[in-house]
C-alpha cells in the first residue's frame, strides 16, 4: 500500500503506530486506513451501494428467493432440483 510505504520512508513515524500496524499492511489497512479518526482515513463507502439501494433492487428482482407477485410460480422454502445441503456443512457453519 502506498501510504504505508510512504509513512515508512520516514522512522520517526513509528511511534504512532503499534509494532503489528507498522509490520503488517492488514493490520495497518483496517485499523489505520478505515479508521474515521486516522489523519489519512480513506471512505470506502462511496464505492458500495447503500443498504437501502440494495433493499431497493432486492425488492424490485422479487426478493431474495425470486418469489412473489413477479414469480408467482415460485414459492417461499420451495426449491428445484437437488436442495439437499449435507448436515456436516451446517455443522461447520455453526461451530
Amino acid at each position: 500500500m502506498v501510504v504505508l510505504a510512504e509513512i515508512k520512508k520516514y522512522p520517526e513515524n513509528k511511534k504512532f503506530f503499534t509494532d503489528d500496524e507498522w509490520n503488517n499492511i492488514d493490520t495497518f489497512f483496517n485499523s489505520c486506513i478505515t479508521n474515521k479518526n486516522f489523519p489519512v482515513f480513506v471512505d470506502f463507502g462511496i464505492h458500495y451501494p447503500s443498504a437501502n439501494v440494495v433493499a431497493d433492487a432486492v425488492r424490485r428482482a422479487g426478493g431474495t428467493d425470486c418469489h412473489g407477485e413477479k414469480k408467482s410460480n415460485r414459492k417461499i422454502g420451495k426449491g428445484y432440483g437437488n436442495m439437499n445441503v449435507n448436515k456436516n456443512i451446517f455443522k461447520k457453519w455453526c461451530t
